[in-house]
């Protein structure tokens, strides 16, 4: 039946969700510039030797200052010498140049000298070149210079220090990212939250891309709040001129939850692995008729697609498809079904791009990459054990993965969603465990679900959030772990926004060929209620990294994400579903009141009750912006769609 909803939308200076992303703005006044994105601000200060002095980060709700309210700057460069400390951060006469703004990159360059807290300078002088995306990714080269003559060094160091506010905030994680190439620095990593009824909001990553010393040996040292990188140490006598380059790194990140950055919510995939079976790799029109039966929208094709699918690195893949007749066909009965088709790359094979594989087989804006051995670290990981393959164009970064190169790996990843289109996907696979947001910033979503402490994600919430890294894109984990298909694990997907991937042809009993097994029924319930409206242009609300809460239940038992509709330009058609689930052994029953100012609803809706175990539809009733559950079996699952009259 109807019911009207009372509704105002908020003021509040929210960036909506299903909108272009905002460009960002950036000012240069008196000694500072000011970069503002979507969900990033910071402050470069001349008066503290041209470095940042302020980072904030928007939640969905508020921003949260990061770095610079205890008066600290970041890359804090300090050079020791015989007798003093010079830091850059004392010279407060610095100038930018080079100010360049643009939607897409901001640049701006800064030259000082590390000065002692007298004021006296230092023999060195230091340029810092700043270029900004609006995806959240900050890079800062950094260009030591000493002049003819003789010096003493005792220790170089570069330093990142979080707030002592938001350490102390409800939710807060500092540490390292995961397994990374010995041969490079690690990454510091930073999650928090500022709200004790939600996750983890955002993520930060910061690095320093090569691990060479300015003199003498390397260090690397972290806590919860503090990140340093020493660069020399001991008593070192330089004699000039002498140069010195690395390069700052940092990666800001926020909860991914519609179009444009994240065009994979609410997504059904089957990930086509068959390994054991090569020779009928590519799915029959029959399993493809399975996999839509069930309520599939995206498919992937995993390495074995390729004739040559390649060993991690070693030997590298062929970018060239098993079967070209099978790949057209099998592709494009896919799209005749409106399924989206993803194809497997490897972030350590850029020269794979060349190949064309994805123009030949796929739709842009349409389909998309699933990148494995994705990230910067990864990239450093392979250099290290392997030399480039000759004759493949497989070009390193360094002869020694001494090179964590984030920004190298920043700009391919934009590369390929210029390839995949702005309404296309990528999803990223480290295989290392959180391997740091900066990589994901360009990708619409992470998949975790393979290294050995993924498969304990699902035992709390914030356990997810953190492991899903759902601070900086959408969570996509395969099935590998029995852990990921119990009724549990798909309840709580359910509840926090979260889309597995099936993985077909993998182990007979795990993964069947079979689109169509019972043994991929566990995960029907919550696809079911997923497809009661369409969720191809879709927004969601409410995911536990999220700040702003746009419903809330009654029952501490029951949670719920709020998905939006987003038709197209000047069309009609908008509409809401609701999707909870019971996250306990026990049945339960609660009342769930929306929010309407966060989720943007006004006028008058039709409210239907989608039952998770047939997918059928039924009217419902609802008091204002109230909807009741009924009870929910132990880890049971339901919808509810609004729609317009």
């Amino acid at each position: 039946m109807r019911c009207l909803l009372l509704l105002l939308v908020s003021t509040a200076a929210l960036f909506p969700a299903g909108t272009a992303r905002a460009a960002m703005k950036a000012t240069q006044s008196g000694s500072q510039v000011t970069v503002t994105g979507e969900h990033f601000r910071l402050v470069a200060d001349g008066r503290r030797g041209g470095q940042i002095t302020a980072i904030e980060l928007f939640d969905g709700l508020q921003w949260n200052r990061v770095l610079g309210a205890d008066g600290q700057t970041a890359p804090a460069l300090e050079i020791a010498g015989g007798e003093a400390v010079y830091r850059l951060a004392n010279d407060g006469e610095v100038c930018f140049a080079g100010f360049e703004s643009a939607e897409d990159c901001v640049r701006f360059q800064a030259a000082g000298t590390p000065r002692s807290d007298d004021g006296r300078a230092g023999p060195w002088k230091v340029r810092l070149s700043y270029e900004v995306y609006p995806e959240g990714a900050v890079f800062v080269d950094l260009d030591y210079s000493l002049a003819e003559g003789e010096t003493v060094l005792a220790e170089s160091t570069l330093s990142f220090v979080v707030d002592r506010a938001t350490v102390q905030a409800p939710k807060y994680f500092g540490g390292t990212t995961g397994m990374t190439s010995p041969n490079t620095f690690p990454s510091g990593r930073v999650a928090f939250g500022m709200h004790c009824e939600r996750s983890y909001t955002n993520e930060v990553e910061v690095l320093v891309e090569r691990k060479a010393a300015l003199a003498g040996s390397l260090k690397f040292d972290s806590s919860r709040q503090r990140f340093v990188w020493s660069l020399a140490d001991g008593k070192h006598t330089l004699r000039g001129p002498k140069e010195y380059r690395n390069r700052f790194a940092l990666g800001l990140g926020s909860a991914s939850t519609g179009p444009p950055r994240a065009n994979v919510i609410g997504q059904r995939v089957y990930h086509v692995i068959n390994s054991r079976l090569l020779d009928k790799f590519f799915p029959t029109n029959d399993q493809i008729d399975r996999m839509v039966e069930r309520g599939a929208t995206m498919m992937i094709y995993h390495l074995w697609l390729k004739t040559i699918p390649g060993a991690n690195g070693r030997p590298h893949a062929d970018y060239h498809p098993r079967d070209h007749a099978e790949m057209v066909r099998s592709i494009d009965y896919a799209h005749q079904k409106g399924l989206r088709v993803g194809l497997y790359m490897r972030g350590i094979e850029r020269y794979g791009l060349a190949a064309d594989f994805f123009k030949t087989y796929c739709k842009r804006n349409w389909d998309g990459i699933y990148v494995d051995w994705h990230g910067h670290h990864c990239v450093a990981y392979h250099e290290k054990t392997w030399p480039p393959e000759q004759g493949i164009g497989d070009e390193h970064f360094s002869a020694d993965g001494s090179i964590a190169p984030a920004r190298g790996y920043f700009l391919f990843a934009r590369q390929l969603r210029e390839l995949v289109g702005a309404e296309g996907f990528l999803i990223g696979h480290y295989g290392f465990g959180c391997a740091g947001v900066l990589g994901n910033l360009a990708f619409d979503a992470y998949l975790p679900g393979e290294y050995g402490t993924d498969h304990s994600m699902f035992v709390t919430r914030d356990d997810t959030v953190l492991k899903g890294m759902m601070g900086g894109a959408a969570c996509m984990p395969w099935t590998l772990s029995p852990e990921f298909r119990t009724p549990e694990a798909v309840a709580k997907m359910a509840a926090w926004g979260i889309y597995a991937h099936l993985l077909t042809g993998f182990k007979e009993a795990e993964g069947p060929v079979d689109p169509g097994d019972p043994a991929y029924d566990y995960i029907l319930p919550y696809w079911r209620a997923l497809q009661a409206i369409d969720l191809q242009r879709a927004s969601v609300f409410n995911l536990p990294s999220a700040g702003a809460i746009a419903a809330r239940s009654s029952n501490r038992q029951i949670e719920c994400v709020v998905y939006k509709r987003h038709p197209q330009p000047g069309a009609k058609g908008e509409a809401y579903l609701i999707v909870a689930a019971n996250l306990g052994p026990s049945a339960a029953e609660a009342t769930l009141r929306l929010v309407p100012g966060v989720i943007g609803m006004s006028g008058e809706y039709t409210l239907h009750r989608v039952d998770a175990a047939t997918g059928a539809q039924t009217p419902a009733s609802a008091t204002a912006d109230t909807i009741q559950t009924g009870q929910l079996p132990g880890w049971g699952i339901v919808g509810f769609t609004l729609t317009k009259p």
